[in-house]
């Protein structure tokens, strides 16, 4: 059976002006920035070699393999993704269709015998908004 961990008792809260931290016996617990997280600098240099007149048109793998083939290493093509999601450009790029909805065909008769349908459980009859049910 498993217990409460050894270092439960040593985990107290950090000072009141810091939610959400723990100081661990006298320790502070706050974490360092990711390694793999782009510099804001960083950032901003990836921002612009996708942004580049020259790279207009093209996909941003292929900008990241272009810039690796000059010798440039920005980050990685991941990273370029990423900045871009959070910048908010990134988007079906192809012209998507947009097709009109269907117009369900609507039968409606105003005498008899003018309206055959092998279906006749929604049937509009001659008075309006009633339709013929059948049981």
């Amino acid at each position: 059976m498993r217990g409460i961990g050894r270092r439960a008792g040593q985990l107290v809260p950090a000072a009141p002006g810091q939610p959400g931290t723990i100081a661990a016996a006298g320790r502070s617990a706050a974490r360092p920035c990711a390694a793999t997280g782009a510099v804001t600098g960083r950032a901003a240099a990836i921002l612009a070699a996708l942004h580049a007149e020259r790279f207009a048109d093209t996909a941003p793998a292929e900008v990241w393999a272009t810039l690796l083939d000059e010798g440039t290493y920005l980050g990685s093509l991941s990273t370029f993704y990423r900045l871009l999601r959070q910048a908010g450009e990134t988007r079906e790029r192809r012209s998507q269709a947009v097709h009109p909805a269907a117009v369900k065909p609507e039968l409606m008769a105003t005498g008899p015998n003018q309206v055959w349908s092998w279906d006749i459980t929604k049937l509009h009859g001659p008075r309006n908004g009633r339709t013929t049910t059948s049981t």
